[in-house]
């Protein structure tokens, strides 16, 4: 939510000055958490999905083929889609705003979207897009600039799970051998700046991990860990914006060792659980879907005008979030509400023999 608020208000409000008061200060700066929202994303993410993963390898119950599988049918049914309505808006933008804006026109306006080269949208960088490439061998696909974590987000599973995997000695040498050949080809082709994220990612699985153990569950339960972690997340979220690229490490570390802490903490009601549960299974659709839509209705209606943080301006804003919160409810309503059933008839038409692996029918979604 917090990568949506910020693109649309690149969208549609002037860049900040000073003098505006304080209300227009907060705005700004809790509008500009974007990146932050993304290095939680990368915690949780290895908190949902490497801790199970490391649990199972320790344990000897880890199977590739059921984890790439769930790994895939959660990542595809949303991508694909996305990529698809990209190229739709995309198209229809660019014939009605006389391609201005995804020339590049408005890069530096909006510091997002299309850059100088204007749109990169041939098949090649479709395909690489759905094979997890960008960034990587091509570039994100049209003006999907969102699209860039997903490729660190598909190679963090295949990664630390492989070197997990080797490191353990699970398998025959011969697997084991290729194993260790497909990381060295990882660590050579995938970019520097892929590092970060990934400890922040394994940080989170061992946080997940850490959860689990017993003795632990008194301090993640204890009234002053939680009351730090509350204080803790937005005070860390702005001195990392506070002191931008250099944040990323120690930020996500402290996100991490949070989430243990907030996993323990009671519910707050009924109505609070069901909104936020029904929010955060629409995310990865929302965050996958929404610039697009933004750049089609800014650069059709709007740009290059911005708007003073005024009436006109926050209704405006208002309303481009809503519409981007409908479009995404109706995407994941037709799609990533299907990603557990996709996951079964991926699993169904596998060799269950060889598998070995019993898929539960009511298993719950991960992230």
């Amino acid at each position: 939510m917090l990568v949506v608020a910020g693109h649309a208000r690149a969208f549609v409000f002037e860049d900040h000055t000073p003098g505006g008061g304080v209300l227009a200060d907060l705005f700004y700066l809790a509008t500009g958490l974007g990146h932050q929202a993304v290095i939680i994303f990368f915690a949780m993410s290895g908190y949902l999905v490497g801790g199970p993963a490391i649990r199972m390898l320790w344990f000897g119950t880890f199977a590739w083929v059921p984890y790439v599988a769930r790994r895939l049918s959660r990542l595809w049914i949303v991508a694909i889609p996305a990529l698809l309505l990209t190229l739709a808006f995309d198209t229809f933008g660019a014939s009605l705003s006389g391609g201005k804006g995804y020339d590049g026109s408005y890069n530096a306006l909006l510091s997002s979207g299309p850059g100088a080269q204007g749109l990169a949208d041939s098949s090649v960088t479709f395909l690489g897009n759905v094979l997890f490439l960008q960034t990587v061998t091509v570039p994100v696909f049209g003006s999907n600039g969102p699209m860039w974590s997903l490729a660190n987000e598909f190679w963090y599973y295949v990664f630390i799970p492989t070197a997990l995997w080797v490191s353990l000695g699970i398998a025959q040498r011969r697997i084991r051998t290729i194993g260790i050949v497909a990381l060295a080809a990882m660590v050579v082709l995938l970019p520097a700046a892929f590092i970060v994220g990934g400890f922040v990612w394994l940080a989170g699985a061992v946080a997940a991990v850490a959860a689990q153990d017993r003795r632990l569950k008194p301090l993640f339960e204890h009234n002053l860990a939680r009351a730090t972690t509350i204080v803790a997340l937005p005070v860390g979220m702005v001195g990392a914006k506070l002191l931008s690229a250099s944040s990323d490490l120690w930020f996500g570390l402290l996100v991490a060792a949070g989430l243990p802490v907030w996993a323990a903490m009671p519910s707050v009601s009924r109505v609070f659980n069901v909104i936020s549960e029904h929010l955060a299974e629409m995310s990865f659709t929302l965050y996958l879907t929404h610039f697009p839509l933004l750049m089609f209705f800014s650069t059709v209606w709007l740009l290059p005008d911005q708007l003073a943080l005024s009436t006109t301006g926050i209704t405006t804003y208002a309303v481009l979030i809503l519409a981007a919160f409908v479009y995404a409810w109706l995407v994941w309503w037709l799609f990533e509400r299907h990603t557990n059933r996709v996951y079964r008839w991926a699993m169904a038409r596998l060799d269950s023999g060889w598998l070995q692996q019993s898929v539960p029918r009511n298993e719950k979604q991960d992230t």
